[in-house]
C-alpha cells in the first residue's frame, strides 16, 4: 500500500486543460446524481431544485479551480519535478472536497436553505463524499492508468530504438570499407554537430576549469550553486567534480554538441549513454550507461525529448 501511495502521479501542466477537466467531472457528478438519485436526491424534482443544484455545480467549479491555481501558486516549478505522488493527489483531493463542502454550506446559509450548524456539515458532507467518491475513485483512477500506460508503451518504443541504434558498430567489409554509423541523437540539418575530443567546463568566476573527453561525459547535476559533474575516469571508474557554476552555463558551453540534452532544470545527460527510457505516470526517465539511478525528464522538457528520440529513429532508416 505505502508502494502504491509514492508512485509518481500524473499532473495536468496547463490551467486550461485542468479547467477542462474539472468541467468534465463535474458534469459526470452532475450526469450520475441525475441518473442514480443516491439518498433520494432528485434534481429534477422541481425547477427551483434544478437551479439549486446548478448553482453549487458553478460554485464546485470555481473553488476546484481556485484550487487548481492555487496550488500552482504555492508549489511554483515544484509541480514540474517528479514528485508529485499518489499520495500528494489524495491529500490535495481531500483539500479540495473540504473546500468545496465549506462553500456550499456557506451557499445554503445565503441561499436561506438551512442554517448551517455540526450535523448539516457532518451530514452533508457524508452526503457529498458518498455521492462522488465513486466518480472520483473511477476518474482518478483511470486518469492514472491511461497515463501510465501511455508512456510506458512510448518508453519501450524509444528503447528498442535506442538499442538498435546502440548495437550498430563500425564494421569492416573485406574491402576494409568502413560502413558509417547512423547519425548523432541530436543531430539537426541546420545545426551540425561539433567534433571534439574534450570539453572545458569553467567555473563562473573563469579561475577554475575542467577538462574532460564528451565520450567519458555522463550527466551534470545543479547543486545550489555549484555543478555537480559525474563521468568516467581515465580508469574507467564513475567519478565525480564539483565546481562554482551554474547549469545554465555549462548547457552554454555544451552548445555545439550534439548529444548532450537539459532533460530537467536541474539534470544535462549525454543522449548517447542512455540506455533505456523508463516510463511511469507522470513521464519519463533516463537509464544511462554506469550510472544506477535513472535519470528524471521533466515534463516541460518531454517534446524535446520526442524530438530527439524521432530521430534516432530516423537515422536508422
Amino acid at each position: 500500500m505505502w508502494s502504491f501511495l509514492n508512485k509518481p502521479f500524473p499532473v495536468i501542466s496547463r490551467m486550461r486543460d485542468q479547467l477542462w477537466m474539472n468541467a468534465g467531472f463535474l458534469l459526470f457528478v452532475f450526469i450520475f446524481v441525475s441518473v442514480f438519485k443516491p439518498f433520494g436526491v432528485d434534481i429534477f424534482h422541481s425547477s427551483l431544485y434544478f437551479h439549486r443544484a446548478l448553482e453549487a455545480i458553478i460554485i464546485s467549479f470555481v473553488v476546484v479551480s481556485l484550487n487548481g491555481l492555487g496550488l500552482r501558486v504555492w508549489f511554483g516549478h515544484g509541480l514540474d519535478e517528479q514528485n508529485w505522488k499518489v499520495s500528494s493527489a489524495l491529500l490535495y483531493t481531500i483539500w479540495s472536497f473540504g473546500t468545496v463542502v465549506v462553500a456550499l454550506m456557506i451557499y445554503a446559509y445565503f441561499a436561506g436553505i438551512t442554517s448551517p450548524d455540526w450535523h448539516f456539515v457532518v451530514m452533508g458532507s457524508l452526503k457529498l463524499g458518498a455521492i462522488t467518491i465513486i466518480p472520483a475513485g473511477l476518474f482518478l483512477m483511470w486518469l492514472y492508468l491511461r497515463t501510465l500506460q501511455a508512456h510506458i508503451r512510448q518508453a519501450q518504443i524509444w528503447s528498442a530504438h535506442l538499442a538498435e541504434h546502440n548495437s550498430v558498430v563500425v564494421q569492416k567489409s573485406p574491402l576494409k570499407e568502413e560502413i558509417p554509423l547512423p547519425a548523432p541523437i541530436a543531430q539537426t540539418p541546420d545545426v551540425p554537430c561539433k567534433p571534439q575530443n574534450v570539453v572545458v567546463l569553467n567555473s563562473e568566476n573563469m579561475k577554475e576549469s575542467f577538462e574532460v573527453a564528451p565520450t567519458c561525459l555522463r550527466y551534470m547535476v545543479a547543486a545550489d550553486n555549484y555543478v555537480q559533474v559525474h563521468y568516467l575516469n581515465e580508469q574507467g571508474v564513475l567519478s565525480q567534480y564539483l565546481f562554482r557554476s551554474t547549469l545554465k552555463k555549462v548547457e552554454l558551453e555544451l552548445e555545439d554538441l550534439c548529444n548532450f540534452f537539459r532533460c530537467h532544470r536541474a539534470y544535462i545527460v549525454n543522449l548517447e549513454k542512455v540506455e533505456e527510457v523508463i516510463g511511469n505516470a507522470q513521464g519519463y526517465r533516463l537509464k544511462l550507461k554506469d550510472i544506477p539511478t535513472p535519470i528524471p525528464v521533466s515534463r516541460r522538457f518531454q517534446p524535446k525529448l520526442a524530438k530527439r528520440m524521432n530521430k534516432v529513429r530516423s537515422s536508422m532508416n
